[in-house]
């Protein structure tokens, strides 16, 4: 994060969305040909902080669900500001 707020210019909006939840697990779903993978999960407030410590000013956060219908799923979507 503190790499991407670098390349940013003072003012520069981003999107952040990363899985919601705690901890890691690796997956294989069918959708990507059962692909193994690592996957890493974050708290809202986690996620926030995390930016905020990185230079970045939470201008809108939100959860939603899984566009790919998983019930389990749920989405972290947060629209952050550079600080000048």
């Amino acid at each position: 994060l503190h790499g991407l707020a670098k390349t940013m210019k003072p003012g520069g909006i981003c999107v952040v969305g990363v899985k919601e939840g705690e901890g890691e697990k690796f997956i294989g779903e069918a959708f990507v040909e059962n692909m193994k993978r690592r996957e890493t999960y974050f708290g809202k407030l986690e996620m926030e902080e995390l930016l905020r410590s990185a230079g970045f000013e939470i201008t809108r956060s939100y959860i939603s669900g899984d566009e790919l219908g998983r019930s389990t799923t749920r989405w972290l979507h947060i629209f952050v500001r550079k600080y000048s």
